[in-house]
Formats: C-alpha cells, structure tokens, sequence
C-alpha cells in the first residue's frame, strides 16, 4: 500500500481521514501547526510531526512538507484543511511523484469564496436565500433594507459559522460591519461581506465524489444540533436522504464540473421541504464520521482518485439499517459553555440529558476506548484555544490565504 501525509492533524477530520486511510492497509503520517495534534496522538499514526502555518508563513509551510515527504517518502497528501489552497499554489515545488488528493486549484478558489458559489447556484436555478453582495458599508445598509431583517452577514471565505451572524436591525447590521472580523476583512482584498435572508429550517449536509463533474458517491446528514447557537459545525446528525437534495448536488456539481470530494450545506424549509443552498466546503468536512460509521471511506476513496484508481465501490458498500447516527463528543461540551456564555441556564442544565440519551448505541467522533489518546490531545488543543482567544468558543481565525477571492471575483 501507500504512505499517506495527512495535513491539519489536530482536527477531528483528519483523525477520521487517519482511521479511514488505516483500514485500507495505508501507512498515515500526519502533520499539524497547532499542537498537540489529535490525529499524531492516534495509533494509527506512524509518525507526525510540526509544520509551519499555512496561512501565516505559506513558504514555510511548503518547505517544512517537503522536508516530510522526503523524509518519510510520501506517495500521496491529502489536506484535510483550506491548506489544499496553499499546497496546490506550490504544487510545482513538491517533490516528483507525490500526488495531492484534493481538487485542483481552480475548483478550490471557486469554492471557498460563498459569493461565486451562490452566484452560480442562481445562475442553475438551484434556490438561494436571497442574497446582496454590497461593495461598502453604505451599500450594505441599502440592501439590509431591500431584504428585511432580520438577514444573515457572512464573511466570503469562512467555515464553522466563524463570520456569520444573524443582526436583528440596522443599528446592529453597521455595529457588526464596523468591527473585526467584518471590518478587517472588508478592509483587505477578501470581498466585502455578503448579506442573506434569514431562513428558519433544518440543515442538512450533502457529501460526495465526482470524477469529471458526475457524482460517483453521494451520501446526505441531517444536523439535530450544532456547536454555537443553533450554527456552525454540529455536534449529533442523523443520514438524511432525499431525491431532491440529491437532484440540486448533480446539477451543482456538473455545472462546476467537479473533480474529487466536496460537501453542500442546504437549509431545508419545515413546511414545503423545499432546499435552499447555503454554502460548498471543498474539502473533507466536520461530520466526515457519520459517512464513516455508515460504511462510506470518503478519505480513503479520495486518495486512491488521486492515486489514479478507477473503482470505487469497495468504498461505499450499502449503508447498514438502521443507519447509525454520529456524535461529536468534545463539541457537546462546547455548546455548553456557549450557552453558559449566553447565560442560557435551561438549556444548560439540558445538556447532559441530551447527550446521555444520544451517547445510545452512536459512536463519537472523538472518542473511542481502543484509541483514547486522541481524545486527550484535543480537549487540550481547545483549550489552548479557548483561554488564548479569551474565553471566545469559536474565535475567527484565518484559514484561507485572503489572496483566494482576488483571483475568483
């Protein structure tokens, strides 16, 4: 088999990416600028080591993955991050031979950036929120009229709700965009924020691989709940499956003429059961588990593409019945904090029923008896976090290089 680098290690995705590359007989080495690495502290890891970051120092990040694939005579990477961004920008530096699993360039600078996203779901007739994209404050404040509050502000290039939020009226529409991360990134060449018609409904998650813009693999999840305020990454999910969501993911994917794994995030209206697209993850996503749980080896199939395999139905077997649901175990004590913070003590007092009564027969993300170490390396990891960002759950951090969307615009 091969040897596999797998970026990002100290997230939850790339320690799945690791079980999943491991089953297949792979040996996984995995690097991480942030320490300590989940996915190094896995028994499946070979080795790993400390990287430079990717979007503060991207030439020593390229050097510092060199030197491992040198080293450890990678075949293959698979970035499990927006560093997909920076490794296939120095794609031509890597040394002969190794292969990058991740979509080309040109399909990642498309979509990370929301605003070209969402513009080409409305040129295919795919439904949207209704949705501005105003050049300056000024702007922004006519259009927040013409959509209505309350509507959603998002930062074009963004994941796990970092720079979205919901505003209620004017006066907190100009407060949100007159102070970082709004303003800052509004100030640079990433694009102003985008504004949204606020939907009430249900997210759902489309996961697949394309090969030459037709879908080979597709695999849906319901959120049932969600790390911060109902947003952003979620902590329990359920397979969801629906002919219409699955119509929207072909038509998406044939128009960008997709090449490799992606994820869409939709928002399903309770009353029509009608999808609105939200967002494109071009990368390995935060629920990659509940694939894997259910038999669908999304990392590992995108490795052997990228390996120049052609069969794939050894990856994605029928599901079990009943499918299985996935839990996010570090993430639930995440939600509680953030409604401690917003001294919601109800549903703090919920929490443990909640994720006792989940906990039944449904395997974690994160937290497995064979392989406890993991586990540790990221409740550290968090709180590292955590106290540098001064008690924020969810601090806004720069995870893709902010030239992105001057090439895309």
């Amino acid at each position: 088999m091969s040897r596999i680098l797998v970026t990002y290690g100290w997230c939850r995705t790339a320690y799945v990416a690791v079980q999943s590359l491991a089953s297949r007989g792979h040996d996984v080495y995995v690097c991480s600028h942030l320490q300590p690495s989940m996915a190094a502290w896995s028994r499946f890891c070979t080795a790993s080591a400390r990287v430079a970051d990717h979007v503060q120092a991207p030439e020593a990040f390229i050097q510092d993955v060199i030197s491992l694939v040198q080293r450890w005579k990678i075949d293959a990477i698979l970035p499990c991050h927006e560093d997909s961004l920076t490794l296939r920008r120095h794609e031509q530096t890597l040394p002969g031979g190794v292969v990058l699993a991740c979509p080309s360039l040109p399909l990642l600078e498309q979509g990370v950036d929301k605003a070209t996203v969402t513009r080409l779901a409305v040129e295919e007739d795919i439904r949207v929120p209704t949705t501005q994209f105003p050049a300056d404050l000024e702007e922004a404040e006519r259009h927040a009229h013409e959509i209505g509050f309350p509507l959603v502000v998002k930062l074009r290039q963004s994941n796990s709700a970092k720079g979205v939020t919901v505003v209620d009226n004017p006066e907190a529409l100009h407060d949100t965009l007159s102070k970082p991360p709004f303003l800052s990134v509004a100030a640079d060449d990433a694009g102003f924020p985008i504004l949204q018609a606020y939907i009430p409904g249900d997210v759902v998650g489309a996961c697949f691989l394309a090969i030459a813009g037709q879908v080979v693999a597709f695999f849906g999840e319901r959120y049932l709940r969600a790390k911060s305020k109902g947003m952003g990454t979620s902590t329990f999910r359920e397979p969801f499956s629906s002919e219409a969501l699955r119509h929207q993911v072909d038509r998406l994917v044939s128009r960008l003429r997709w090449e490799g794994i992606g994820h869409f995030d939709f928002i399903e209206n309770p009353a029509t059961g009608e999808f609105s697209l939200l967002e494109m993850n071009p990368r390995l996503w935060g629920a990659l588990n509940l694939a894997r749980v259910n038999g669908l080896e999304f990392p590992a199939a995108s490795v052997a593409l990228a390996l120049g395999e052609t069969d794939f139905e050894t990856f994605f077997p029928p599901m079990p019945q009943p499918p299985k649901r996935s839990l996010w175990l570090l993430g639930e004590g995440i939600r509680c904090l953030d409604l401690m913070a917003s001294r919601q003590w109800r549903e703090v007092f919920g929490v443990p029923r909640e994720v006792l009564g989940s906990l039944r027969a449904t395997p974690c993300d994160d937290w497995h008896w064979k392989d406890p170490l993991p586990f540790l390396a990221e409740v550290l990891c968090y709180a590292k976090g955590y106290v540098r960002s001064g008690g924020n759950v969810n601090p806004v951090v720069p995870d893709v290089p902010s030239s992105t969307l001057s090439r895309t615009s």
